[in-house]
């Protein structure tokens, strides 16, 4: 009889134990797919061109993101840092470093250097751009982004006076799928070689 009672007795706490188990892996499973659900909701926010409404929700999650160690901390960063980029954001530059100096490794850091390269090449400072657009690995971008980032970095190097630079990463424009930077990449060499 004593044993039948011990055998309940140690059903009970192991159900109990068990039931303690289910509700702390239940809850500790809810902050991360809330977490999970507001990021799928700002990026969707932000591939519709939401900017203002997705940057203000990643800025809301990455604090939880980081508390918890969640690995898309780095994604919610570099999505801040693009939308900064994007938008011309005072914190631009700030997201930025945050992003090389922190994320360095994330699978955003390409995007991240090549959109941080292209707004400082359309802001005319294209020493700083020809820095970071070394950064890149051309091999990393989507195609789509591979005859910009050659035409616009043998531009900058042309601007900055490096003619041979610039005829190197023209002609891999020039020489690429066609698109709006083949023709313009072509006029350049054409100028170029005129110089």
């Amino acid at each position: 009889m004593l044993t039948k009672r011990y055998i309940n007795i140690k059903l009970l706490a192991l159900s109990v134990s068990m039931l303690m188990f289910i509700g702390i892996t239940t809850l500790s499973a809810g902050p991360k797919e809330d977490l999970l659900k507001q990021y799928n909701t700002a990026t969707e926010l932000y591939n519709k061109g939401v900017y203002l409404s997705a940057y203000n929700l990643f800025q809301s999650i990455l604090p939880k993101a980081k508390e918890i160690k969640s690995n898309i901390e780095p994604e919610i960063q570099g999505y801040l840092t693009l939308i900064s980029i994007e938008s011309g954001h005072p914190a631009m530059e700030a997201n930025y470093r945050t992003m090389e100096e922190n994320y360095s490794e994330s699978s955003m850091i390409t995007l991240v250097r090549f959109s941080y390269a292209g707004k400082l090449f359309d802001n005319e400072s294209y020493n700083k751009s020809i820095v970071i657009f070394e950064k890149l690995d051309p091999s990393h971008l989507d195609s789509k982004y591979k005859n910009e980032f050659y035409f616009k970095l043998g531009y900058a190097f042309f601007k900055t006076g490096n003619t041979n630079m610039a005829l190197d990463y023209m002609n891999k424009a020039a020489d690429g799928p066609f698109d709006g930077f083949t023709n313009i990449a072509t006029y350049y060499l054409a100028h170029t070689y005129y110089l």
